[in-house]
């Protein structure tokens, strides 16, 4: 019997969309719809020059969806952010380098336990399905280890 052929330098007639790469029913997309309800005016940036800053809700979801499976290094988020679907679907194929990470988890350390700790509040009534899952995730977040150790 025959293989069928590999060739690694095909190209699409139309470039893919992410959404076709990641299922209606994948869990990233119930977990998208609830941190998109999370209330993120408590959080800042870290004052840089230069080019614009991503936006705060795709680097907390980028963030809270690696450590939800188990990546806690920014090294690791950048990578995923870069060779993963799931990631590239969240973030909308923007990739913010492990500094920006870094630099948006120190910045944001008592924001992100504040949201954490209101989002297991959340009543059943949002009309969300598959929501059960959060609890395990939120309690799942544990940044790297030094990860709030400061820089000297």
């Amino acid at each position: 019997m025959p293989f069928l052929p590999c060739d690694q330098d095909q190209s699409y007639l139309f470039p893919p969309h992410l959404n076709e790469w990641v299922t209606d029913d994948h869990p990233v997309r119930v977990f998208s719809d609830l941190v998109d309800k999370l209330p993120v005016a408590g959080f800042r940036s870290a004052v840089v020059e230069g080019r614009p800053r991503y936006e705060t809700r795709v680097m907390l979801e980028a963030l809270l969806w690696a450590c939800a499976n188990g990546i806690r290094a920014s090294r690791g988020v950048e990578g995923r952010l870069r060779s993963g679907v799931v990631f590239m679907w969240l973030s909308g194929r923007q990739t913010p380098d492990f500094r920006t990470v870094c630099d948006f988890r120190q910045c944001n350390e008592a924001a992100i336990d504040r949201c954490l700790a209101r989002s297991l509040c959340w009543p059943k009534r949002w009309e969300c399905s598959g929501w059960e899952f959060w609890p395990s995730m939120v309690q799942r977040y544990e940044p790297a280890p030094g990860w709030g150790a400061s820089r000297r």
